[in-house]
Formats: C-alpha cells, structure tokens, sequence
C-alpha cells in the first residue's frame, strides 16, 4: 500500500497534472506580465470603435498610465455609400432562360484553337454567366478549363449567345446560369 508522500506516487509528485497545470498558469501570467510592463514602457496606440487612445508619457518608465487622451479618428476616403437596391441575381427561376438557336448554335460557332488541335486537347469547359434580363450574357467566367486556347474560346462564344431571359412571377430576372461548352477533334 502506497503512503500519502511516497515519491514514487504521481499524484503527489512532480509528475501530477494538477502541479503541471499550475505550473503552466504561472508561467503564463509571468509572460504576460513582462509583455505588459514592456508595452507600459513604450509609446503605443489602440484603436477602439473609431477613436484612438493614445498612451500619454509620464516621464517613468515604471509609472502607471494616469489618463488617455481621446481624439475622433478621421478616415483619408469616406465610407462607402449604402447600397440602396442591387438587383437580385436568381439560380432557379419558374422559367428558366433558354438559348436561341440551342446549345448546337453556339457548338457550331466554336473555331477550334490552332494549339488545342496541335496538341490534341478534347475536353469540356466549364462557363459560368448571368442572363440578364435583356437575354445578354454578363460576367462570364470559366469555371473549369482545359487550356490550350479552348477556355477562351469558350468565353467569346458563350459571351456572343443570346437568351430568352429568364422569368420569376411574369417579370425578366437576372439568372446565373453554367454551360459545358465540349471541345472533340474530329478524326
């Protein structure tokens, strides 16, 4: 049976967890007391919701701070204007937008790029857009590509697409929308 003081006991030793935490408790409020003291001894500055406080010099490093001075903190660009009404942009209407002509229109208008065809790239690519609610292709971006020319190629092809605009509740909405565009040498 083991006795309330025996080294070989860890509860009581140097290996108990409770000493170990405490140990680790001290030393931090140690650090952070050096760290304290050491920004008290110099000049710094904090901003707190929009003013400044400002950390006034006694003289004595070892002084506590005895007052702050506030000042309103004046920003060089004013903040930005308050968006008033931004168009909501939809990704599932009651009608979705539809290509004039179909997908087939915009496979024909595709020329295949030199260097695709060289090196025998096939693949699709991925393009995402807004249909606006005039049926205009806007913010058209490539989404996943294969390269050789072909991404961007299937950017000017689908950014030269028209649509029938898409319709929430009878009214044209903008609609974001992907199309793969296939790219496949003929051979």
């Amino acid at each position: 049976m083991k006795q309330p003081n025996d080294p070989k006991d860890d509860r009581y030793g140097w290996y108990s967890p409770r000493l170990q935490i405490g140990l680790i408790v001290v030393a931090s409020i140690f650090v952070l007391a050096i760290a304290f003291k050491q920004m008290l001894s110099s000049p710094f500055q904090i901003t707190l919701f929009g003013h400044e406080i400002l950390k006034v010099e006694t003289g004595e490093q070892e002084a506590p701070v005895h007052h702050f001075h506030f000042r309103e903190r004046h920003h060089a660009t004013p903040p930005p204007p308050p968006r008033m009404h931004e168009e909501e942009v939809f990704v599932v209407v009651e009608q979705m937008p539809m290509l004039i002509g179909g997908l087939q229109s915009i496979l024909q208008s595709i020329e295949y790029p030199t260097i695709a065809e060289k090196a025998g790239i096939e693949g699709r690519v991925f393009v995402q857009f807004i249909v606006d609610k005039d049926g205009n292709v806007r913010d058209a971006e490539v989404k996943r590509g294969i390269g050789g020319g072909c991404d961007e190629e299937a950017l000017r092809v689908v950014r030269e697409a028209q649509f029938i605009p898409g319709k929430q509740r009878g009214k044209a909405v903008p609609v974001k929308m992907s199309l793969p565009i296939t790219f496949k040498l003929r051979g």
